[in-house]
Order: C-alpha cells, then sequence, then structure tokens
C-alpha cells in the first residue's frame, strides 16, 4: 500500500516540474502585440508562484511529518500554503480573460484570507497556550473557520472567472462565422475541476490514507490539465484571436444599448441595400470570415451589423452565416446529386463535413442524404 509520505514525495516532484515547465517554456514574442506578451508573462509567474508553492508544501510536510503530530497540523499547513496557491492558479486563469485586468480588490480578497487565516491560527494557538503543533479545540475552530472562508473564496473566484469566460464566449461567437470552443474550452474544464476542489477542500483535507490519497490525485489531474492547457494557449494565437473579438472603443454598457436601440426605417434600408450588394459578392462562403471583415467590406460598423442581425433574429453573425450557407448547399445538393459532402462543406464555407453535417441537422431536421432522397 502506497504511503502518505510516498504521495507527498510525488506530489513535490510533480509541482516543481510542472513549475519548471512554466518557467522554461519559449516565450512567445512573435504573439503579436508587447501587450499580449505581458499578459501571458504575468499569467505565467502566478501560476509558476502557485507550483511552487504546493511543491514546497509538500516538502514540507513530508520533511516534518506534520501529518502524523495530530489530526490538525496537516492541514493547518495545508491551509497557509494550499490556500494561495490555488488563488494564484484561479488568478492565472482570471488574468488572461480579463486581458490583465484584474481589480485591486480581486488581488486583495485573497491575501486579506490568507492573512485572516494565518492569524486566526496564531490566536488559537495563544489562547490555548498549547501552540498550533498540539492539537486543541481552539485550533479545530480556527481550522474549521478557516475551512470555510477558503472555500467562500474560491467560489467567488470562480464564479468572476465564469462570468469573464461568457464575456468571452459571448464576444467570439458575435466576431467569428464558426464556433471557436476550442480556444477556451480548457478555462471552463478547469474551473469545473477546481469548483469541485473547493467544495471537497473543507472535507477531504481532514481526511486520512485513502481518501486523502484520492483527493490528492484529483489535485494533480486538475493541475495538470490546467498546466498542459496553458502551455498550448501560450504557445498558439488564440489570444490574438480572442482579443480581436472584442469591441475595444466601447464600454459594455454602450455596446449594449448600440444593440438594444431600435433601427429606424432609414437606418434599416440604408442596411439592407449594404447587405445585399455584400450577398451579391457572395463573400458569405469563404470560410473563415469575421465580423470585422463583413464590416468592412460593407463598410458599416460591427455594431449596425449586430443591430440589423437582431432586428432579424439572429443573436450572431454565425447563425446567420450558416443559414446562408445552409441555403447554398441545398442548391448545390440539387445540381450537383455527386458532389460528396466534405466537397459542399468546402464550397459553402463549413470548416469541415462534420459541422456541416451537424449544422444541416440542426436547421433542417434532417441530414443532407436524407434531404437530398426526398427532393
Amino acid at each position: 500500500m502506497i504511503r502518505i509520505e510516498e504521495v507527498q514525495s510525488i506530489g513535490a516532484f510533480t509541482m516543481a516540474v510542472f513549475a519548471m515547465a512554466i518557467a522554461l517554456s519559449p516565450r512567445r514574442k512573435v504573439m503579436g502585440k508587447e501587450k499580449e506578451y505581458n499578459i501571458m508573462k504575468r499569467s505565467r509567474w502566478m501560476l509558476f508562484s502557485g507550483l511552487m508553492l504546493l511543491s514546497i508544501h509538500y516538502v514540507l510536510q513530508r520533511t516534518f511529518g506534520f501529518r502524523h503530530m495530530g489530526d490538525l497540523q496537516g492541514p493547518l499547513l495545508n491551509f497557509l500554503l494550499y490556500t494561495p496557491s490555488v488563488l494564484l492558479m484561479n488568478l492565472t486563469m482570471l488574468n488572461i480573460l480579463r486581458f490583465g485586468k484584474i481589480k485591486r480588490w480581486e488581488y486583495c480578497l485573497g491575501m486579506a484570507v490568507s492573512a485572516i487565516q494565518t492569524a486566526s491560527f496564531a490566536i488559537a494557538g495563544i489562547v490555548s497556550g498549547k501552540g498550533v503543533l498540539i492539537d486543541s479545540t481552539e485550533l479545530m475552530v480556527a481550522e474549521y473557520f478557516s475551512s470555510a472562508i477558503a472555500m467562500v473564496m474560491l467560489i467567488v473566484y470562480i464564479m468572476i472567472t465564469r462570468r469573464e469566460y461568457k464575456k468571452i464566449q459571448d464576444s467570439l461567437d458575435q466576431y467569428y462565422d464558426q464556433p471557436q470552443q476550442e480556444m477556451i474550452q480548457w478555462f471552463a474544464t478547469s474551473m469545473t475541476l477546481f469548483m469541485l476542489l473547493a467544495l471537497t477542500t473543507p472535507i477531504m483535507i481532514y481526511s486520512q490514507h485513502l481518501m486523502l490519497m484520492a483527493y490528492g490525485m484529483i489535485m494533480f489531474a486538475a493541475i495538470a490539465f490546467l498546466v498542459i492547457n496553458f502551455l498550448h494557449y501560450s504557445s498558439s494565437n488564440y489570444m490574438q484571436m480572442i482579443m480581436a473579438a472584442e469591441v475595444p472603443e466601447q464600454s459594455d454598457a454602450t455596446a449594449t444599448g448600440a444593440l438594444t436601440a431600435e433601427m429606424t426605417k432609414e437606418e434599416k434600408d440604408i442596411m439592407q441595400r449594404k447587405v445585399a450588394a455584400w450577398l451579391a459578392t457572395r463573400s458569405y462562403l469563404r470560410n473563415g470570415i469575421t465580423m470585422a471583415e463583413v464590416s468592412q467590406e460593407m463598410g458599416v460598423s460591427r455594431q449596425d451589423i449586430s443591430r440589423y442581425l437582431h432586428t432579424l433574429n439572429y443573436s450572431k453573425i454565425g447563425s446567420w452565416l450558416a443559414e446562408l450557407r445552409i441555403e447554398e448547399a441545398k442548391r448545390l445538393i440539387l445540381e450537383n446529386e455527386n458532389f460528396s459532402n466534405e466537397a459542399i462543406a468546402i464550397s459553402c464555407g463549413f470548416s469541415s463535413r462534420e459541422y456541416f453535417q451537424s449544422t444541416f441537422r440542426n436547421l433542417v431536421g434532417m441530414t443532407p442524404k436524407q434531404w437530398q432522397s426526398q427532393k
């Protein structure tokens, strides 16, 4: 049977390896803008610091045997180092999703919680007269209190991160012609795993042997997933693509107001003419077209396109383009019975045969082959 000391040794080594992978991974200076590089640089060192804290935590647990002193010494060290470590990992994701604009109170909240935890342990040791290396009722109360505030803190950060994730998701849906979830899906999975850890930490942190090891394995898996996907993200051009989908010249309130403002008849007539002229160029069949390109080619703002699409009951440009492309696909299917789905997908601007087939099924209610057989 694996002993707790072996798990601690594995944990220390694994976290140190992850930290070195983050620190030594190539700097993508060619990412583009200096701002993007600086965002990833800050996120890199946040994640590195969080991983090193965890590695130090396991080394201390292994060296001094806190888990064998009593029921409370192991969890105590977990709170002192594990809380700021997981906090830094959540701030890493938030820093990327916010493009480096973490608010001051969001930094201060985590530091305040860590300070309160430390103070509560110190006070418990003084009041009990036994210090913190011997179990006492006061220390137990302090740790339960620390468990509660740590859980609440982590849930707050995860909810903030989730809100920013939804904003990015909406921006991508508004900007690109087809779903781009592969760019940010790892954030959602990481948040789910960390939410699971936040909810189970107050219980599992006091466990022993098998349950504690199982908890450790889940935590290793969550952190490994975060590190691997961070390295992939930082070496790609995903941040450039996400930042391109933003509308920096407008605040959220202004953008929302622009979308909900009703178009006048004159504005709608102008947009209809511009849209008709653009459709005549058949540019909507170009795979990978973005809102910025459509805006430039029509000679109107992105907000005006969004407002016009809202009058047609389309929430995003991808939905509108998908319907236009499916209509073109129907025409090709009827005129070219021997065309494969892959050929039709390419001709109509779909990124893949699978995406074409799923879109066709969603909009028409049957597969392309079934639709063709009925005609």
